[in-house]
């Protein structure tokens, strides 16, 4: 990929995540602290730790596309968050400030080849695709916990039982 290249795809895949970020903003609010517990099976995570890693992995994958290292430091308690309602503001601080810093990259950092624990090398542009299907999988998950958990769903892709869509109905 060539820095020209990588610095566009870039800017185009960040433009989606911002859409995909707000969406998954709305389903980690959604979860109540009365639900933290919950899981669906005894081999899920909890519903708390499955919020928890979809916005820390945001946040990591950001940074990663920075600095080229990983962090795994997926511990809520050493963020300071200790319950479902903490998480979406925490999500949109962290990820808010991990953006800035991935927008100031240059073509050169855009297509430099990261090493993602000897699974994947690509160009560090190429990683937004890998964030955002990580992120929109897990979202997903924690969709399906949000009832049963004692939560709304909110609208994602379009209305849900909870919360209906508003698009125009005109053609």
């Amino acid at each position: 990929m060539t820095p020209e290249v990588a610095l566009q795809f870039l800017h185009v895949q960040l433009e989606q995540y911002m859409r995909e970020r707000e969406t998954t903003r709305k389903v980690l609010a959604a979860l109540p602290d009365s639900g933290a517990g919950y899981k669906p099976d005894p081999k899920s995570r909890p519903a708390f730790e499955l919020a928890f890693h979809i916005a820390y992995a945001d946040k990591a994958f950001l940074d990663f596309m920075v600095t080229g290292t990983f962090p795994m430091t997926e511990n809520a308690a050493e963020y300071g968050v200790t319950k479902p309602s903490e998480v979406a503001p925490w999500y949109m601080k962290v990820t808010d400030e991990a953006l800035a810093k991935v927008r100031t990259l240059s073509g050169e950092d855009a297509a430099k080849i990261l090493d993602f624990f000897g699974a994947f090398q690509m160009p560090a542009a190429a990683y937004t695709t890998f964030l955002l299907n990580h992120s929109i999988h897990h979202r997903g998950q924690l969709s399906v916990y949000l009832r049963p958990a004692g939560g709304l769903v909110p609208s994602i892709y379009g209305g849900s039982a909870d919360e209906p869509w508003q698009g125009s109905a005109s053609a």
